[in-house]
């Protein structure tokens, strides 16, 4: 290969690997104590084991970015994303 990268959105994966990456996703969240959002990069193997890169805190928020596209993909609009950041921040 080429060493280029794909980026598909939703994964193409199985309902109850999605459940597990969600699971693992939260609870890295949770461990560091981030507040509001991030995303939490996760490789998938052959086998089905899943390991956790990193954690982005200040993942970009651009139409190209890879959050706003989660978010659309799980039916979120935009606009509405920023909304509860906004109401979450001035909660604080």
């Amino acid at each position: 290969t080429d060493g280029a990268t794909a980026e598909i959105t939703p994964a193409r994966i199985s309902a109850k690997l999605t459940k597990e990456a969600q699971y693992l996703g939260v609870k890295v969240f949770q461990t560091i104590g981030v507040r509001h959002y991030s995303r939490v990069d996760m490789i998938i193997d052959k086998n089905n084991n899943i390991y956790v890169l990193e954690i982005n805190t200040l993942p970009g928020m651009t139409s190209g970015s890879l959050l706003p596209k989660m978010v659309a993909a799980a039916g979120l609009p935009f606009e509405k994303l920023l909304e509860h950041l906004l109401k979450l921040a001035l909660r604080k």
